[in-house]
């Protein structure tokens, strides 16, 4: 990239309690073929440790990649959202994309993305990823493979086969600009990158899929997702209304309801997080109503049970968590025999 020309793909960074991930994320950035064609902005949302400083000193070995390298901090925290949305707002290049620090990349990924979104003159682009959770196998995430946004749109609310995640995509930026998309405002610190989808889906512009994988999710057990709180299950109620919001037709609307039935389920059903009877009852006073639920006869069971009294909500609860561990046993050995 010369001096005074815009970059042809920007990529944002959100910063927070990563320092542990640092050096290795700044040695897959640094080896990016294309690295003269991109720029990289880390945004620091006020991370309490060394994180900054860490970045600066990894730098230090990159000459080129730091020339490349803008680094915006946040004076106070402001959760996920808002830090993605100044990284957008910061951004120049043609393309724009974002990362995860605690995640890491082979090179050449960014620049078959740019190649292809040139190619086919799309809007978005996306393509299948690895993910690894703590002690078992990586795996490869396939991707749905169809080029419609509305039905794109079903396919991340419902059959789960869009991932909910921004980093394994280039978006033109020119795109995101003329149909005002933008992340969620205020302090949201989940679910504003399946809304950021959503939103571009329902535009409907032009859509190519990439059948190649080179983003390596790692789960994070610091993780916000990792780590839910009552504020975070509470945000998601915002979220579904989010979206539901976003829904321009009628089909879109409906795929959003089932989303919001499903998000509400797994309010009382999840093993990760236990929401107690009050806050289930307090925050979801519809919840009574099984009518639509994306509910097994089983569950529905379980489902009227555990909005009984506190005693059954805790029992429910356990029996969840005690399948669940059983679930990820199986899981685990089908993994180990592939």
């Amino acid at each position: 990239m010369t001096t005074g020309e815009n970059p042809r793909i920007s990529l944002c960074v959100a910063m927070y309690k990563v320092v542990d991930y640092l050096p290795r994320f700044v040695e897959c950035l640094a080896k990016q073929p294309n690295l003269g064609e991109m720029e990289f902005i880390f945004v620091n949302d006020a991370s309490p440790d060394e994180s900054e400083a860490v970045l600066r000193s990894g730098l230090e070995k990159y000459p080129e990649l730091k020339a490349q390298t803008r680094i915006l901090t946040h004076a106070e925290n402001l959760g996920i959202s808002q830090t993605r949305q100044d990284g957008l707002e910061a951004a120049q290049g043609t393309y724009v994309t974002w990362a995860d620090p605690d995640d890491w990349m082979e090179p050449g990924m960014y620049q078959a993305l740019a190649d292809k979104a040139d190619l086919t003159q799309a809007d978005y682009v996306w393509e299948d990823f690895y993910e690894q959770a703590i002690g078992q196998e990586e795996r490869r995430v396939s991707q749905a493979n169809q080029e419609d946004g509305e039905i794109l749109f079903e396919e991340l609310l419902i059959h789960y086969r869009i991932a909910g995640v921004l980093w394994n995509a280039l978006y033109r930026r020119d795109f995101l600009k003329e149909h005002g998309i933008r992340f969620l405002e205020g302090r949201v610190s989940w679910g504003e990158d399946s809304c950021f989808l959503c939103e571009v889906f329902v535009t409907h512009g032009k859509m190519v899929y990439l059948p190649e994988a080179h983003y390596h999710y790692i789960r994070n057990p610091q993780s916000v997702t990792s780590n839910p709180t009552f504020e975070r299950w509470a945000e998601r109620k915002a979220v579904q209304e989010r979206r539901f919001a976003l829904a321009r037709t009628e089909k879109e609307k409906q795929v959003v309801q089932m989303a919001v039935r499903t998000a509400k389920k797994w309010t009382v059903f999840t093993p990760d997080f236990y929401a107690p009877y009050w806050f289930v009852k307090d925050y979801f006073p519809e919840i009574h109503d099984l009518k639509g639920y994306p509910c097994a006869r089983l569950e529905k069971m379980l489902f009227w049970l555990a909005i009984r009294n506190s005693f059954l909500r805790w029992s429910v609860w356990w029996v969840y968590k005690t399948l669940n561990l059983f679930y990820q046993m199986v899981r685990k050995n089908e993994y180990a025999e592939r």
